[in-house]
């Protein structure tokens, strides 16, 4: 190669200057970013080709599922097989002990034989005669009520008047407005013989203790002998019988004990 034509001629040329060119890596050195473009080309060709064809040719839709019916013959009756009932083995049972049904009527008084009276103590010194009331009911549940009775004795404070008055201390004693006969329909009416008592056959006397204030509300009502289970019910009916006439002594309003008996009894029919 001549010195002057070294400035323009192509590097290839100046590489291979004196060599065997035709030995093929000058051709392809020379020609290599035109096979580069070539494939390049034919690649993306292909891709168009294939991308069209999917999108002309994927024009079948899918079959639809043929849905297959399985028809059961109904068989005549004549054909059917009747499967014998197993026998159950018989279990001796133990006869059944008599219930007790009960059902709460409402209550209403009958006459009823003349008892003798009870002598109830309220003061060491003094003895009150309490006639007993029977009070009956329609169903298997009644409720016995007795008039109220005084409370225990309380030994007397010297040096002042006691706060609370025993029954058979005062001049006149607490009552509920309208009497004995208003108090006893007002137990009738709010009394409820206990289911669980009634299902067990549980009776007896519930003695309920309470005090009468001097404005006439009923306060500290316990019941302090009876079942257990009867407890509950007859305390409640004493708490919500309402204001009562206070007890009087010496020309004053006083407070004072007051002790109710109430029988639970069941009748059979």
């Amino acid at each position: 190669m001549k010195p002057s034509s070294i400035l323009t001629a192509d590097i290839l040329d100046i590489i291979f200057d004196g060599r065997n060119k035709e030995y093929g890596a000058y051709e392809l050195r020379k020609h290599y970013n035109r096979r580069v473009w070539l494939g390049v080309t034919l690649m993306l060709l292909l891709c168009l080709l294939f991308v069209a064809g999917c999108a002309l040719f994927d024009t079948e839709k899918p079959r639809a599922l043929e849905m297959s019916y399985i028809t059961c013959p109904v068989l005549p009756p004549d054909s059917l097989i009747l499967v014998p009932p197993v026998p159950v083995p018989q279990i001796a049972l133990q006869p059944a002990l008599p219930m007790t049904t009960g059902c709460y009527n409402m209550p209403f008084i009958v006459p009823d034989e003349p008892l003798p009276a009870a002598t109830l103590l309220g003061d060491s010194n003094r003895k009150e005669q309490v006639e007993i009331v029977t009070i009956h009911s329609g169903g298997h549940s009644c409720l016995d009520v007795l008039p109220s009775m005084p409370g225990p004795a309380e030994e007397k404070k010297a040096a002042k008047e006691p706060d609370i008055i025993m029954c058979g201390q005062v001049e006149i004693e607490a009552y509920y407005p309208g009497g004995r006969q208003a108090w006893e329909c007002f137990l009738q009416e709010n009394m409820r013989y206990p289911d669980a008592a009634e299902a067990g056959c549980i009776e007896g006397i519930v003695l309920v203790q309470f005090i009468v204030d001097s404005s006439g509300l009923v306060d500290r009502v316990e019941a302090i002998s009876g079942p257990e289970i009867l407890r509950a019910e007859a305390a409640q009916v004493i708490r919500k019988s309402g204001n009562w006439k206070p007890a009087t002594m010496n020309g004053r309003k006083v407070r004072s004990y007051k002790r109710q008996p109430i029988i639970f009894r069941l009748v059979e029919e």
